[in-house]
């Protein structure tokens, strides 16, 4: 089963938070979830037989507060994630990053074009 990324028009409550209890950037997933609803970012996943596996928010040309599960990493997942994210939204040389992680991927996009 493939891995399908997309921008997602309702947010599951429990697999936001149960994804972003694995994020060092926040206390826990509800505090995680509280900052998303007060930011009104857009939300990007990426699913894998019907989980949440991976996530990224898209605000104002600036990406934040991506996660991969722990049992996701290492497998290109992020790249995955962050591509797909470039290409739907057409940022371009527009997005910048709120985070090293997203930063470096950054990079590489920009050495592409």
């Amino acid at each position: 089963m493939p891995v399908i990324v997309d921008r997602q028009t309702t947010v599951k409550k429990e697999e936001f938070i149960k994804l972003y209890n694995n994020s060092p950037e926040f206390l826990n997933g509800e505090d995680a979830f509280r900052q998303f609803e007060e930011t009104q970012a857009t939300l990007y996943t990426a699913v894998f037989n019907t989980k949440m596996i991976a996530a990224v928010w898209l605000k104002d040309h600036f990406l934040h507060h991506i996660v991969v599960h722990p049992a996701n990493r290492g497998r290109g997942i992020a790249d995955r994630l962050l591509s797909e994210v470039y290409k739907k939204e057409q940022l371009a040389h527009n997005w910048q990053a709120k985070c090293a992680v997203i930063q470096k991927y950054l990079k590489k996009y920009d050495e592409k074009a």
